[in-house]
């Protein structure tokens, strides 16, 4: 729906299309963006892809966000008006932070997984996490979520010397990993299921009437 928007069924790949033919086309859809449909005032009333990206993260829109980021919008644009960098943006609102805080057994009794997965796709597609803290707070589990994030980060670091978003978080034996560890694999696992449930629903082709 994104990638192919442009894209003429006609030039569609068979099976029997050879390696030269396959790297022409993966080149063309997912580096040259060939087939992505342009800005146009049916599709963003922003006039460029980083403004229609910080719109669509302050609606939380993933599909926007799918759209704004082929379109090769900055995954590190920052609102003008106060600086905030884009991955704090989609954490505030996937998940707002209360006007108060929450007492302790309160918030166990209502507990729930809160997804980030613009927050997420933003960080798969180059975003950095802002070293510095916003200017407005954040919930509890975007606070979280962002500790997972930065223990990730630093534990691949530590072990590689360089951080690859894609790569797994390196791993001893099941012995040797604490019950906070694997907490913390658990919730990036949903959390990912989450994600790549909702790429295989951007993806779907409209069925052909």
């Amino acid at each position: 729906m994104v990638y192919e928007a442009r894209l003429d069924p006609s030039a569609k790949l068979t099976a029997q299309a050879t390696r030269e033919q396959r790297l022409k086309f993966i080149t063309a859809k997912y580096s040259n963006r060939a087939y992505v449909e342009p800005l146009s005032p049916t599709l963003s009333r922003f006039s460029t892809p980083d403004d229609t990206l910080l719109a669509a993260i302050k609606k939380n829109e993933v599909q926007q966000v799918i759209y704004a980021l082929a379109l090769k919008a900055n995954p590190n644009v920052t609102d003008k008006s106060r600086g905030t960098h884009a991955v704090y943006l989609a954490l505030a609102a996937a998940d707002p932070a209360a006007p108060s805080p929450i007492p302790p057994s309160a918030s166990s009794a209502t507990d729930k997984v809160v997804p980030f997965p613009v927050a997420e796709l933003l960080l798969q597609n180059g975003a950095e996490l802002p070293p510095q803290p916003p200017a407005f707070p954040l919930s509890r589990h975007a606070q979280a979520y962002l500790e997972l994030k930065r223990g990730r980060r630093a534990a691949v670091e530590s072990v590689t010397g360089s951080y690859d978003s894609i790569g797994a978080l390196p791993s001893g034996g099941s012995n040797s990993m604490s019950s906070g560890d694997r907490i913390q694999r658990e919730r990036e696992a949903r959390l990912q299921k989450r994600v790549s449930a909702g790429g295989r629903l951007a993806k779907t082709p409209i069925p052909e009437r």
